[in-house]
């Protein structure tokens, strides 16, 4: 197999930040007891596992479909659907293996290089991607604390955040070009501002994006659903995608390789502190995130035998997109637009 990460320094500091995260998980099991989780784990539904396998695999497909969306309308629809799901394997497996979301920079050079794409489109693409995923995780996370709290403090400050948020977000997400520009300018934060004002598809394909997402984070929560009525729990959905978006936040930080630890942990607390059967909530958090990752590994690792992906090659990928995406943003403003 092709070597994924050349330098030994890099590779060091990973493999250390991977048993670390290998370390909170374990310190987690022997903490709740590991021989009532091992016991809770032996006696798991496989009928269960395998359904929420194929769940979760079918929010690649609904990825696909997205980003060959937005491809369609940036005039860019020589890209199949395949290569998209190709690359998207690649790029979040090297999320995985590499640090600081390299996977996601990756992602935009793939694209640019392997389908002959335009650079620009590339780039935007993905950042589209996490702005709809933030935005739907939002939705799902104010829901589930109104349907949870909902007769409490709680719910009076997530029922306004519920009317409020998706508001602004919905203004972002499907207003024109003008009014973008003109929240642009009100924002206080330069990289915010950019964003918004680089977000520039038709308002079909917004909405199609924004139901791919929730087909996307549904089949997420399923998944995690499903891992409990593998072990027999009872638990309500709202706890489901609550505990799902909070370990989603938890892992976007990259403490350790693809959240291990971090994810379960998170997401395991969350569960306890609705009452759930400690052993139950660590084995199905951890349980979740393995189905998560191996899914990722299994049809990503493939993608990238044939390509040589380091650390040092992406940082210089990342140096080549900013200055070739500035360089792009410089000519169109002076009218002299440069295609990559």
């Amino acid at each position: 197999m092709t070597t994924i990460i050349k330098n030994k320094k890099a590779y060091l500091k990973q493999f250390t930040k991977l048993l670390l995260g290998l370390s909170i998980l374990t310190l987690l099991f022997y903490y709740f007891g590991f021989e009532k989780s091992l016991h809770t784990l032996l006696n798991i539904d496989p009928y269960y596992i395998l359904l929420a396998y194929f769940i979760h695999s079918t929010s690649w497909i609904s990825r696909a479909y997205r980003l060959k969306a937005i491809f369609n309308d940036q005039k860019t629809p020589q890209i199949t659907k395949h290569q998209i799901l190709k690359i998207n394997f690649a790029g979040y497996t090297l999320n995985i293996l590499l640090p600081f979301k390299l996977g996601d920079i990756a992602r935009m050079y793939m694209f640019h290089t392997e389908t002959k794409l335009p650079l620009k489109p590339s780039i935007t693409s993905v950042i589209y991607t996490r702005i709809f995923d933030l935005f739907t995780l939002s939705i799902f996370g104010l829901v589930s604390l109104a349907l949870i709290f909902n007769e409490s403090v709680v719910w009076n400050i997530s029922s306004y955040m519920i009317i409020f948020l998706p508001i602004v977000l919905l203004i972002i997400v499907f207003s024109s070009t003008t009014i973008q520009t003109k929240i642009a300018q009100r924002v206080k934060w330069p990289i915010v501002a950019e964003i918004i004002k680089s977000f520039k598809l038709s308002r079909k394909c917004r909405v199609v994006s924004v139901i791919y997402s929730m087909l996307i984070w549904c089949a997420d929560g399923i998944t995690t659903y499903l891992v409990f009525r593998g072990l027999n729990q009872e638990v309500s959905l709202p706890i489901v995608f609550l505990g799902l978006v909070v370990a989603n936040i938890i892992k976007s930080f990259p403490t350790t390789p693809g959240g291990i630890g971090l994810f379960e942990g998170s997401m395991a607390l969350l569960f306890i502190s609705f009452g759930i059967n400690q052993n139950i909530a660590i084995v199905t958090s951890t349980i979740d995130h393995f189905i998560k990752i191996t899914t990722t590994l299994i049809f990503g690792i493939p993608s990238l035998m044939h390509n040589k992906y380091d650390i040092s090659t992406l940082r210089k990928w990342s140096g080549d997109i900013r200055r070739k995406y500035m360089t792009l943003k410089e000519g169109k403003s002076n009218g002299n637009v440069k295609k990559f």
